[in-house]
């Protein structure tokens, strides 16, 4: 399964044309491992996201939110009111938001 936050890895790393064994090195895994992040087969660590902002040079938070994305996808996908059910969850952060 694809996934918005693999798919910015790819993208990420054919712009700075690294191999995907350098990446893994960095992050301390196997290149299998750092493969399947980017094709969507298994999920970083959230660790591991913060470790590749910095070695991509990039926003943290923008990984981050990719990242997110795709574990809310994950869980709502199957969903038939899944719309319903994200408006439901962006007002309680609104609200949540607006206490702090």
């Amino acid at each position: 399964m694809s996934s918005i936050f693999g798919n910015r890895l790819k993208k990420l790393r054919g712009l700075k044309n690294i191999p995907q064994r350098k990446v893994a090195s960095f992050l301390d895994v196997d290149a299998a491992t750092y493969c399947k992040f980017e094709n969507g087969d298994r999920k970083a660590r959230r660790e591991q996201v913060t470790l590749l902002a910095v070695f991509f040079s990039i926003n943290e938070k923008e990984l981050l939110q990719l990242w997110s994305a795709d574990k809310v996808y994950e869980i709502l996908v199957e969903e038939e009111d899944a719309k319903e059910i994200l408006s439901v969850v962006a007002e309680k952060i609104s609200n949540y938001c607006n206490k702090r």
